[in-house]
Protein backbone atom coordinates (compact mmCIF):
# COMPACT_ATOMS: atom_id res chain seq x y z
CA UNK A 1 0.00 0.00 0.00
CA UNK A 2 1.15 3.54 -0.75
CA UNK A 3 0.31 6.72 1.18
CA UNK A 4 -2.20 8.78 -0.76
CA UNK A 5 -2.62 11.92 1.34
CA UNK A 6 -1.44 15.05 -0.46
CA UNK A 7 -0.95 17.07 2.71
CA UNK A 8 0.40 16.53 6.23
CA UNK A 9 -2.25 18.90 7.57
CA UNK A 10 -4.96 17.48 9.87
CA UNK A 11 -3.72 13.89 9.58
CA UNK A 12 -5.06 11.81 12.51
CA UNK A 13 -2.59 10.61 15.14
CA UNK A 14 -1.54 6.93 15.07
CA UNK A 15 -4.13 4.65 16.69
CA UNK A 16 -5.72 1.22 16.87
CA UNK A 17 -9.31 0.05 17.38
CA UNK A 18 -10.90 3.04 15.67
CA UNK A 19 -14.06 2.87 13.56
CA UNK A 20 -14.51 4.10 10.02
CA UNK A 21 -17.07 4.15 7.24
CA UNK A 22 -17.45 5.62 3.76
CA UNK A 23 -20.20 8.01 2.68
CA UNK A 24 -20.02 9.26 -0.87
CA UNK A 25 -16.44 10.20 -1.70
CA UNK A 26 -15.36 10.60 1.94
CA UNK A 27 -14.06 8.16 4.53
CA UNK A 28 -14.90 9.05 8.14
CA UNK A 29 -12.77 7.95 11.11
CA UNK A 30 -13.82 8.20 14.76
CA UNK A 31 -12.02 7.43 18.00
CA UNK A 32 -9.75 4.50 18.79
CA UNK A 33 -6.93 4.37 21.30
CA UNK A 34 -3.17 4.72 21.47
CA UNK A 35 -2.42 1.89 23.90
CA UNK A 36 -3.16 -1.76 24.60
CA UNK A 37 -5.50 -1.47 27.59
CA UNK A 38 -9.08 -0.20 27.66
CA UNK A 39 -8.27 2.90 29.71
CA UNK A 40 -5.04 3.72 27.88
CA UNK A 41 -5.38 6.93 25.85
CA UNK A 42 -8.86 6.42 24.32
CA UNK A 43 -9.76 8.98 21.66
CA UNK A 44 -12.92 10.71 20.47
CA UNK A 45 -11.57 12.78 17.61
CA UNK A 46 -13.40 12.69 14.29
CA UNK A 47 -11.90 13.06 10.81
CA UNK A 48 -12.99 12.93 7.19
CA UNK A 49 -10.70 11.94 4.33
CA UNK A 50 -11.75 13.28 0.92
CA UNK A 51 -10.82 10.71 -1.73
CA UNK A 52 -11.14 13.32 -4.48
CA UNK A 53 -8.82 15.99 -3.05
CA UNK A 54 -6.78 13.47 -0.98
CA UNK A 55 -6.97 15.73 2.08
CA UNK A 56 -8.04 15.31 5.71
CA UNK A 57 -10.53 17.47 7.63
CA UNK A 58 -10.78 17.52 11.43
CA UNK A 59 -14.47 17.42 12.40
CA UNK A 60 -13.96 17.00 16.15
CA UNK A 61 -16.23 18.97 18.47
CA UNK A 62 -17.17 19.24 22.15
CA UNK A 63 -20.38 17.34 21.38
CA UNK A 64 -18.61 14.24 20.06
CA UNK A 65 -19.36 10.89 21.75
CA UNK A 66 -17.10 10.01 24.68
CA UNK A 67 -13.64 8.53 23.96
CA UNK A 68 -13.78 4.86 23.00
CA UNK A 69 -12.21 2.00 21.08
CA UNK A 70 -13.47 -1.19 19.41
CA UNK A 71 -16.77 0.57 18.68
CA UNK A 72 -18.66 0.30 15.38
CA UNK A 73 -19.67 2.95 12.86
CA UNK A 74 -21.90 2.84 9.79
CA UNK A 75 -23.12 5.35 7.22
CA UNK A 76 -26.83 5.51 6.39
CA UNK A 77 -27.59 6.84 2.93
CA UNK A 78 -25.84 10.14 2.30
CA UNK A 79 -27.16 11.95 5.35
CA UNK A 80 -25.99 10.36 8.60
CA UNK A 81 -23.34 8.33 10.42
CA UNK A 82 -24.10 6.17 13.46
CA UNK A 83 -21.66 5.08 16.19
CA UNK A 84 -22.46 2.28 18.63
CA UNK A 85 -20.83 0.92 21.77
CA UNK A 86 -17.17 0.13 22.23
CA UNK A 87 -14.75 0.27 25.14
CA UNK A 88 -14.51 3.49 27.14
CA UNK A 89 -11.98 4.40 29.82
CA UNK A 90 -14.33 3.12 32.56
CA UNK A 91 -15.83 0.09 30.84
CA UNK A 92 -17.76 -1.20 27.85
CA UNK A 93 -20.45 0.97 26.28
CA UNK A 94 -23.86 0.38 24.68
CA UNK A 95 -24.79 3.91 23.63
CA UNK A 96 -25.86 5.04 20.16
CA UNK A 97 -24.94 8.35 18.53
CA UNK A 98 -25.86 9.94 15.21
CA UNK A 99 -23.80 12.46 13.24
CA UNK A 100 -25.78 14.56 10.77
CA UNK A 101 -23.74 15.25 7.65
CA UNK A 102 -26.05 18.17 6.86
CA UNK A 103 -25.85 20.06 10.16
CA UNK A 104 -22.46 18.55 11.17
CA UNK A 105 -23.72 17.89 14.69
CA UNK A 106 -23.85 14.86 16.99
CA UNK A 107 -27.00 13.61 18.74
CA UNK A 108 -27.13 10.90 21.39
CA UNK A 109 -30.07 8.60 20.66
CA UNK A 110 -32.17 6.43 23.01
CA UNK A 111 -30.34 3.46 24.48
CA UNK A 112 -31.68 0.00 25.33
CA UNK A 113 -31.36 -1.38 28.87
CA UNK A 114 -31.31 -4.93 27.48
CA UNK A 115 -28.04 -4.36 25.61
CA UNK A 116 -24.94 -4.91 27.71
CA UNK A 117 -21.88 -2.78 26.99
CA UNK A 118 -19.75 -4.43 24.32
CA UNK A 119 -16.96 -4.06 21.82
CA UNK A 120 -16.69 -5.47 18.32
CA UNK A 121 -20.35 -6.29 17.62
CA UNK A 122 -21.80 -6.79 14.21
CA UNK A 123 -23.29 -3.36 13.48
CA UNK A 124 -24.90 -2.73 10.14
CA UNK A 125 -27.74 -0.95 8.38
CA UNK A 126 -30.54 -2.72 6.56
CA UNK A 127 -30.63 -2.60 2.76
CA UNK A 128 -33.55 -0.13 2.88
CA UNK A 129 -31.71 2.21 5.31
CA UNK A 130 -34.59 1.96 7.80
CA UNK A 131 -33.00 -0.13 10.55
CA UNK A 132 -29.73 -0.68 12.38
CA UNK A 133 -28.74 -4.07 13.77
CA UNK A 134 -26.47 -4.91 16.70
CA UNK A 135 -25.39 -8.55 16.52
CA UNK A 136 -23.23 -10.26 19.11
CA UNK A 137 -19.99 -8.66 20.22
CA UNK A 138 -17.73 -9.12 23.24
CA UNK A 139 -19.08 -8.28 26.70
CA UNK A 140 -16.75 -10.28 28.92
CA UNK A 141 -17.69 -13.24 26.72
CA UNK A 142 -18.74 -13.70 23.11
CA UNK A 143 -22.41 -12.70 22.73
CA UNK A 144 -25.14 -13.97 20.39
CA UNK A 145 -28.02 -11.59 21.07
CA UNK A 146 -29.56 -9.51 18.27
CA UNK A 147 -31.16 -6.06 18.49
CA UNK A 148 -32.90 -3.91 15.88
CA UNK A 149 -33.05 -0.11 16.05
CA UNK A 150 -35.83 1.58 14.07
CA UNK A 151 -34.23 4.77 12.74
CA UNK A 152 -37.50 6.62 12.14
CA UNK A 153 -39.24 5.64 15.39
CA UNK A 154 -36.01 5.74 17.44
CA UNK A 155 -36.94 2.53 19.22
CA UNK A 156 -35.10 -0.70 20.04
CA UNK A 157 -36.37 -4.27 19.81
CA UNK A 158 -34.66 -7.54 20.66
CA UNK A 159 -34.93 -10.18 17.94
CA UNK A 160 -34.95 -13.81 18.99
CA UNK A 161 -33.50 -16.18 16.42
CA UNK A 162 -35.36 -19.44 15.66
CA UNK A 163 -34.32 -22.36 17.88
CA UNK A 164 -33.33 -24.34 14.79
CA UNK A 165 -31.10 -21.50 13.53
CA UNK A 166 -29.48 -19.84 16.56
CA UNK A 167 -26.88 -17.13 16.23
CA UNK A 168 -23.42 -18.41 17.16
CA UNK A 169 -21.70 -16.25 19.80
CA UNK A 170 -19.14 -14.11 17.97
CA UNK A 171 -17.46 -10.72 17.72
CA UNK A 172 -15.15 -8.72 15.43
CA UNK A 173 -16.55 -10.24 12.25
CA UNK A 174 -16.22 -8.65 8.80
CA UNK A 175 -19.57 -7.69 7.30
CA UNK A 176 -21.43 -5.57 4.75
CA UNK A 177 -24.70 -5.40 2.81
CA UNK A 178 -24.22 -7.48 -0.35
CA UNK A 179 -27.00 -7.85 -2.95
CA UNK A 180 -29.50 -6.54 -0.42
CA UNK A 181 -28.46 -9.03 2.28
CA UNK A 182 -26.24 -8.59 5.33
CA UNK A 183 -23.23 -10.88 4.95
CA UNK A 184 -20.63 -11.71 7.63
CA UNK A 185 -17.32 -13.51 7.23
CA UNK A 186 -15.31 -15.06 10.05
CA UNK A 187 -15.08 -13.48 13.48
CA UNK A 188 -13.84 -14.41 16.93
CA UNK A 189 -15.81 -17.28 18.50
CA UNK A 190 -13.52 -17.89 21.48
CA UNK A 191 -11.70 -15.14 23.35
CA UNK A 192 -7.93 -15.22 23.80
CA UNK A 193 -6.48 -15.85 27.26
CA UNK A 194 -3.97 -13.09 26.50
CA UNK A 195 -6.51 -10.45 25.54
CA UNK A 196 -5.43 -8.27 22.64
CA UNK A 197 -1.87 -9.57 22.85
CA UNK A 198 -2.91 -13.06 21.73
CA UNK A 199 -5.33 -14.67 19.29
CA UNK A 200 -8.51 -16.53 20.19
CA UNK A 201 -10.54 -19.02 18.18
CA UNK A 202 -11.79 -17.79 14.81
CA UNK A 203 -14.46 -18.79 12.32
CA UNK A 204 -13.89 -19.32 8.59
CA UNK A 205 -17.44 -19.37 7.29
CA UNK A 206 -19.63 -16.88 5.46
CA UNK A 207 -23.14 -16.26 6.82
CA UNK A 208 -26.22 -14.29 5.80
CA UNK A 209 -28.16 -12.43 8.49
CA UNK A 210 -31.96 -12.36 8.32
CA UNK A 211 -33.18 -9.07 9.77
CA UNK A 212 -36.73 -10.39 10.09
CA UNK A 213 -36.22 -13.47 12.27
CA UNK A 214 -32.69 -12.73 13.50
CA UNK A 215 -31.10 -15.91 12.15
CA UNK A 216 -27.68 -16.44 10.61
CA UNK A 217 -27.58 -18.95 7.76
CA UNK A 218 -24.38 -20.43 6.30
CA UNK A 219 -23.59 -19.52 2.69
CA UNK A 220 -21.95 -22.22 0.62
CA UNK A 221 -19.04 -20.77 -1.35
CA UNK A 222 -17.90 -22.86 -4.30
CA UNK A 223 -14.20 -22.11 -4.75
CA UNK A 224 -10.85 -23.86 -4.70
CA UNK A 225 -9.46 -20.97 -2.64
CA UNK A 226 -10.85 -19.55 0.58
CA UNK A 227 -9.61 -17.05 3.21
CA UNK A 228 -8.12 -18.54 6.34
CA UNK A 229 -10.10 -18.34 9.58
CA UNK A 230 -9.81 -14.86 11.08
CA UNK A 231 -11.29 -12.09 13.15
CA UNK A 232 -10.65 -8.34 13.28
CA UNK A 233 -10.72 -8.07 9.48
CA UNK A 234 -12.10 -5.11 7.55
CA UNK A 235 -14.81 -5.56 4.93
CA UNK A 236 -16.98 -3.58 2.55
CA UNK A 237 -19.14 -4.11 -0.50
CA UNK A 238 -17.62 -3.81 -3.99
CA UNK A 239 -20.30 -2.56 -6.35
CA UNK A 240 -23.46 -4.15 -4.99
CA UNK A 241 -22.78 -7.88 -5.16
CA UNK A 242 -19.27 -8.63 -3.89
CA UNK A 243 -17.77 -8.66 -0.40
CA UNK A 244 -14.18 -7.44 -0.03
CA UNK A 245 -12.29 -8.69 3.04
CA UNK A 246 -8.90 -7.30 4.06
CA UNK A 247 -6.46 -8.51 6.69
CA UNK A 248 -7.36 -9.47 10.23
CA UNK A 249 -5.91 -11.71 12.92
CA UNK A 250 -5.46 -15.48 12.82
CA UNK A 251 -3.32 -18.11 14.57
CA UNK A 252 -3.46 -18.76 18.31
CA UNK A 253 -2.09 -17.43 21.60
CA UNK A 254 1.30 -18.99 20.95
CA UNK A 255 1.55 -17.69 17.39
CA UNK A 256 -0.83 -14.81 16.58
CA UNK A 257 -0.55 -13.78 12.93
CA UNK A 258 -1.52 -10.37 11.51
CA UNK A 259 -2.80 -10.63 7.95
CA UNK A 260 -2.62 -8.25 4.98
CA UNK A 261 -4.28 -10.32 2.28
CA UNK A 262 -7.30 -9.22 0.23
CA UNK A 263 -10.18 -11.47 -0.81
CA UNK A 264 -13.25 -10.84 -2.94
CA UNK A 265 -16.22 -13.08 -2.24
CA UNK A 266 -19.13 -13.46 -4.63
CA UNK A 267 -21.73 -15.16 -2.42
CA UNK A 268 -24.50 -15.26 -5.03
Amino acid sequence: ALPISKSEENIPAPRVAHAQCAVGSKVYVFGGRQGVHMDEAPLNDFYAFDTDSLTWENLSSECSPSPRSFHRMVGVGDCAIYVFGGCGAEGRLADLHCYSLKSQTWTQLPSCDLISGRGGPGFTVSADNQSLFVIGGFSGKEMNDVFRYDIQAQTWKEIYAPKNSPVRPFSVSAGAVVSGRIIFFGGEVEASNKGHEGAGGFAQDCQAFDGVDGSLSPIQIVSDQFPTARGWAAADVLGTDRLVVFGGLTGDDENPVRLNDVWVLEPY
